[in-house]
């Protein structure tokens, strides 16, 4: 009898990088301190440091070519993750990234982006393989009373994670003010409120709730107690 040989395929996807195979344009973010070491959904930890970025579709180890359209500069990242979840975001680009386009301080930057290549996919022994599936893991705490936290504005609660923490990211840097998260766990799983604001008065709270307001009709100024 012949012994029939299992046989490893390999699948190809390689462009090379002397066209733009793709290009997108829209605003960046960039990933908060507090995502740092936290896994991406390529299974790698995020590494602040690292020149990576969060898309919602292109393949997971594309490299492309970011552009800061304001000025000019340019950086190649990763994609390792899975975002932005912001209406009109494209990507959110690791501290390194952001640092290299200059837009640290304003948060956010409107870009464009070419594909460079895409990954080369490997799948090896292909009558045995498994799927794994890696989904981004989050680990999210509640608000710290061991500050002192008097009166902020409470937006809304969200089923996702990631949603609660990019929105909370946006409004800390659109309203130059402290945002926070609380996983409240129910029964049937979690969800996580964003309250934004630390403020010493009530008057002082309000006033930001009246901004907030024309976006967010539902918000309500809050006194931070009982919290833990």
């Amino acid at each position: 009898m012949q012994r029939i040989a299992v046989t490893t395929v390999i699948f190809s996807l390689l462009l090379c990088a002397a066209t733009a195979t793709a290009q997108e344009v829209g605003m960046a973010s960039f990933y908060h301190d507090y995502f740092n070491g936290k896994r991406t959904a390529s299974g790698e930890l995020y590494d602040s440091k690292k020149l990576t970025a969060a898309h919602k579709t292109l393949p997971i180890g594309t490299m492309i070519k970011v552009t800061n359209l304001a000025n000019a500069r340019s950086v190649i990242v990763r994609v390792n993750d899975r975002g932005p979840y912001v209406q009109g975001r494209i990507l959110d680009l690791s501290r390194a990234g952001a640092e290299q386009l200059g837009y640290i301080p304003a948060g956010s930057a409107k870009v464009s982006y070419e594909v460079i290549n895409t990954p080369v996919i490997e799948i090896k022994d292909t009558t045995r393989i498994t799927p794994i599936i890696v989904e981004p893991m989050y680990v999210i705490t509640e608000v710290d009373t061991t500050i002192k936290m008097l009166y902020g504005v409470k937006l809304g609660s969200f089923d996702d994670p990631k949603v609660a923490f990019t929105l909370s990211k946006d409004l800390k840097s659109k309203y130059k003010t402290v945002a926070y998260v609380q996983n409240v766990k129910m029964a049937k799983g979690n969800f996580y409120r964003i309250y934004v604001g630390n403020f010493a008065t009530q008057e002082e709270a309000d006033k930001l709730q009246v901004v907030m307001k024309k976006l967010y009709p539902e918000c309500r100024v809050v006194k931070y107690e009982g919290m833990k």
